[in-house]
């Protein structure tokens, strides 16, 4: 077997080692993908459920709305029968005009336009219907008794407050109708008010189907202890009839729904057994598929009724509606994502063999900056010393021009060599050999040294820099030599982006908590995006002035830095076109004094 042979196979063997790897990946995948989707599909079967349920009480709270504003009408209009009652006894005497006044105060059209009328029916036996008739017509000639004939009982409706106001005349006899008749009879015998099936108003045109209640009225100082008692002192009745139609809707428009209808029966009276109100929706409502019903029985003043209830699928909003779809969708792409995921995992030996490289090769270019930074240093140095020796007149006698010339290299070489000193400190800072060696440092007087070290380079710019000195001395723990260098970046980048004519302020206090050192400016300033990378490592911001500006765009980084191992952080306020304000926090630690120290 040749060498080629045995590449072949060696070939051969890592492909098949490959391809099954691949199939054992796959098949965890797979595995994963089908586990999860199970896992949803049951939470999804669990979500349809809850939303089941959560429709139930949609629709059950919709119930309970009619029902609560049906209890708080009826009580209304109890207020209202007892109030006709009330009247009736004060004054036997009465005429229609003083019931009409009364109830006119009431202003039922507009605010209860389902009371089609409030009126007052006289109790009249048949020895007692002439004396009757003679008053009712001493007031009212045209008085009669309809439907005419002669009858053991007679009541009819003596005063009528109608809704709307009609010319009809008072005078029909309720006690006719088998409905309002058994309304009557309970009503005087239990003495509290009782309510009629559906019936058609006589006394009130075009009033559709209505309902009527009845509040029995004795005779002062009667007895009433027993049904006999209470049927031999009946006066008459305050009678309050409604407008089913009108009545049903104002419950409704409680909380309308479109997606709720009521159908309401008559059960009591074997004649009215069809529907006496039907919401205009409960039809299309019954054709919708997944809709519930529920028939409720109840009783009303002594009167039996039933309301079936719909409501369609919509009674719960749309988002509850497709929650199981959307969990099947989100659990479907979930189940897509872990799988992914899991590749991932199965795959992170790879990645992290990368990761690993790329660490070395980032740390080999630390340790290359950290040397280039040295060996930049010792020849820029050395210029340094060689031009300043020359501006020292060493070299013997220079021209003016020739003295331009060599201050400017001298500034050019100064500032090479505080680029240089940055990178050295980026490079100590990253491989973690920066130490600090705190000291108590009375932080006024350290701002002081900044304040006159910068006052020339504000000079030269036409600025105004200014330090607003506190009268007591500001102590806290810190490094002199690195604090100073994070306080003297921060105000020479303020000097750098204000323009000429601009100001400077540096100021610093302390406060229960924190030593605060701030350096304001009325420069170009920050935007509030920018405003979050200006501490990241090599990092220049595009502006109008960043031409005129030289840097490395690691001064920031390294400021921010050094603040964060002396455990502080820095604040930035800054409005575009107004100015810049950086505030150093240093709070205190166990070796921090908690009180000033007078100067």
């Amino acid at each position: 077997m040749g060498f080629r042979d045995v590449t072949s196979w060696g070939s051969l063997w890592r492909r098949m080692e490959a391809s099954a790897k691949i199939r054992s990946h796959t098949y965890v995948v797979i595995l994963v993908f089908l586990a999860t989707l199970a896992a949803f599909s049951y939470y999804a079967n669990s979500v349809r459920n809850t939303v089941r349920n959560d429709t139930m009480l949609a629709f059950q709270q919709q119930i309970r709305v009619v029902g609560t504003a049906t209890q708080a009408r009826l009580a209304l209009y109890e207020s209202i029968l007892r109030g006709g009652a009330g009247m009736t006894a004060i004054d036997k005497n009465m005429t229609q005009a003083d019931w009409q006044t009364y109830f006119q105060s009431f202003n039922f059209a507009k605010e209860y336009p389902e009371i089609a009328g409030v009126g007052f029916d006289r109790y009249v036996t048949a020895n007692q219907l002439p004396t009757f008739l003679q008053e009712m017509q001493a007031q009212n000639p045209s008085f009669t008794i309809t439907p005419s004939g002669n009858r053991g009982v007679y009541v009819p409706n003596t005063y009528l407050a109608k809704y709307p106001q009609t010319d009809q005349m008072t005078g029909y006899d309720g006690y006719t109708d088998p409905v309002r008749r058994a309304a009557m009879n309970t009503a005087a015998s239990t003495g509290i008010p009782a309510m009629s099936g559906y019936v058609h108003m006589q006394a009130i045109p075009n009033s559709h189907s209505s309902f009527v209640i009845y509040l029995p009225v004795y005779n002062t100082g009667a007895s009433l202890n027993s049904p006999a008692d209470r049927q031999a002192a009946l006066y008459g009745f305050v009678s309050l009839a409604v407008n089913i139609n009108k009545f049903v809707s104002s419950l409704i428009q409680q909380n309308p729904n479109a997606n709720f209808g009521l159908l309401w029966h008559d059960n009591q009276t074997p004649e009215n057994s069809k529907a006496v109100y039907q919401t205009s929706n409960f039809t299309s409502l019954s054709n919708q598929p997944g809709n519930i019903e529920q028939s409720i029985p109840f009783t009303l003043y002594q009167h039996h009724w039933e309301v079936t209830a719909i409501a369609g699928p919509s009674v719960v909003p749309a988002s509850e509606r497709d929650r199981p779809l959307n969990t099947i969708f989100w659990g479907l792409l979930a189940s897509i994502v872990l799988a992914g995921v899991v590749w991932l995992l199965i795959s992170s030996r790879e990645f992290l063999l990368n990761r690993q490289k790329q660490m070395e090769v980032q740390n080999a270019k630390d340790d290359l900056l950290s040397l280039a930074s040295h060996q930049l240093r010792t020849p820029a140095t050395v210029v340094k010393q060689y031009v300043g020796m020359l501006l020292q007149g060493y070299g013997g006698e220079i021209t003016q021009k020739q003295m331009g010339m060599l201050k400017h290299a001298y500034d050019s070489n100064e500032r090479q060599l505080q680029i240089i000193n940055q990178l050295l400190y980026v490079a100590r800072l990253d491989a973690g050999r920066i130490t600090l060696h705190k000291e108590r440092t009375d932080i006024r007087e350290l701002l002081d040294q900044v304040f006159h070290e910068q006052m020339v380079e504000s000079r030269q710019r036409h600025q105004k820099l200014f330090y607003r000195q506190p009268k007591k001395a500001v102590i806290a723990d810190v490094d002199p030599q690195y604090f100073h260098m994070a306080i003297d970046n921060l105000v020479s980048n303020a000097i750098k982006y204000t323009p000429e004519k601009g100001s400077i302020t540096l100021s610093t206090k302390k406060t229960d908590e924190a030593v605060l050192v701030s350096i304001e400016d009325n420069g170009i300033g920050i935007d509030a995006e920018r405003q979050k990378i200006i501490f990241d490592k090599f990092t220049r911001l595009e502006n109008e002035m960043a031409a005129d500006v030289s840097g490395s765009g690691i001064g920031l980084y390294l400021t921010d830095q050094i603040i964060n191992l002396h455990g502080g952080h820095i604040v930035v306020k800054s409005t575009p076109g107004k100015g810049s304000t950086f505030t150093v926090y240093l709070p205190f630690t166990t070796t921090n004094p908690t009180t000033d120290e007078t100067a």
